[in-house]
């Protein structure tokens, strides 16, 4: 009983004021993520950071081309074509494990593909090959397009591209794809 009669001294009681940090250390675990994502969302921090390597392709361009079940990596041929960069990717195309089913290699130029078993030579629409002529990838280009099975073409890509920044975003499309 002593112990509950104890009157305590002004001093004391403002010693014992150390308790409420536990408080501002939670407010601050909650409120310091809040403010920053604000910031960083205001100041358009994720603006520069791009989700794919090749541009897409707006409004949607369509190919003439029957509807096929599969995905496609498609380049315009030249004679500029590097041969290595083709078998590069098409080392990429193997490598696609249980989606290489999904995804076919194609030419759109048909004379620059001998010796590319794995390129299948396609026709196209002098229409259809003018307007991919025409697309750009920064002010440049486009040589290699990803096709979806509906022939849309999705995105385009510059001549020299590393074709793993073309087998990254393809995988993402392959993932999160419901056709094809």
């Amino acid at each position: 009983m002593y112990y509950l009669q104890k009157s305590f001294t002004k001093e004391q009681i403002l010693k014992q004021d150390h308790h409420k940090w536990p408080l501002y250390a939670i407010i601050a675990c909650f409120g310091i993520p809040i403010v920053l994502a604000h910031l960083l969302y205001y100041f358009n921090y994720a603006k520069n950071h791009t989700a794919t390597f090749g541009t897409l392709i707006t409004p949607p361009l369509f190919l003439s081309s029957p509807k096929q079940k599969t995905w496609k990596i498609a380049f315009l041929a030249s004679k500029e074509s590097n041969p290595l960069h083709l078998k590069a990717l098409e080392n990429r195309h193997q490598n696609l494990g249980k989606d290489q089913h999904r995804v076919r290699l194609i030419s759109l130029n048909p004379p620059s593909t001998k010796g590319h078993n794995t390129w299948k030579p396609t026709a196209l629409s002098r229409k259809d090959y003018q307007s991919l002529r025409q697309l750009k990838n920064e002010n440049k280009p486009c040589y290699y397009f990803i096709i979806d099975p509906h022939s849309q073409v999705v995105l385009c890509y510059q001549r020299g591209i590393e074709p793993k920044y073309l087998d990254k975003d393809l995988r993402k499309l392959l993932k999160n794809s419901h056709i094809g």
